[in-house]
């Protein structure tokens, strides 16, 4: 469940992240010039940047469970915000900056939620080896 839930996520993050340009420069409704199309990319990832950021002080004063539902109901406004404001330019500067910030702590917050049920450490053990052999 949790490989799901990272693949998703990151496939979610970096699709984004490189679909944006491309959809706001070409969209036969937005037409955003290529400068806006590059500047809207980056205040996501500006915003994403920012969030990882934000997220360490909140971490320590709020549980991993919290975190990822606040996360998961900023991602599901910002995607409705974008699927009702689609001809909105200034819809898709907001969601694109919210999504962004809401995105941000979903991964070390879903690592530590993982931790909370599974021990998680960066050392493999065999199954049936003896700990005198590593």
């Amino acid at each position: 469940m949790g490989f799901l839930f990272f693949m998703l996520y990151v496939g979610l993050e970096v699709a984004y992240g490189g679909y944006l340009y491309t959809f706001v420069v070409q969209n036969c409704v937005l037409h955003f010039t290529p400068a806006n199309g590059a500047f809207i990319t980056s205040v996501y990832w500006g915003m994403f940047a920012f969030g990882r950021f934000v997220a360490i002080p909140l971490s320590v004063r709020f549980s991993p469970t919290i975190l990822t539902v606040l996360d998961f109901v900023g991602v599901f406004v910002a995607a409705t915000i974008i699927l009702v404001g689609i001809h909105n330019p200034g819809a898709m500067w907001f969601a694109s900056g919210l999504l962004g910030i809401s995105m941000a702590s979903v991964f070390p917050s879903g690592m530590n939620l993982i931790e909370e049920w599974i021990d998680v450490t960066g050392r493999y053990v065999v199954p049936g080896a003896s700990l005198s052999l590593l």
